[in-house]
């Protein structure tokens, strides 16, 4: 299985487009730490960046916004290479 985004779906909870690079990351299981090295930007920024999304998904852990992220149709698995499609305001 593989993971693709929707970014339409996204601009429901207006996330930017580092946001949702972090979202679909922790759906992909990566730690922070290998988030912040992946996108090259600190642990830090990382934790912030979560912090903001779980604000605006109205959500505590990073399990409850992957779980709103699939329920609402903005990350979901497809058959074929995995797609990262940018996040928009």
């Amino acid at each position: 299985m593989i993971l693709k985004t929707a970014p339409e779906a996204a601009s429901h909870y207006r996330l930017t487009n580092r946001e949702g690079q972090v979202l679909f990351m922790m759906a992909k299981e990566y730690t922070g730490k290998a988030i912040a090295e992946q996108l090259k930007i600190g642990v830090a920024t990382v934790k912030s960046h979560r912090k903001n999304l779980y604000c605006k998904m109205d959500v505590c852990t990073s399990a409850g916004a992957v779980r709103k992220a699939f329920e609402n149709g903005f990350l979901f698995f497809a058959q074929s290479w995995i797609y990262h499609i940018s996040f928009f305001i």
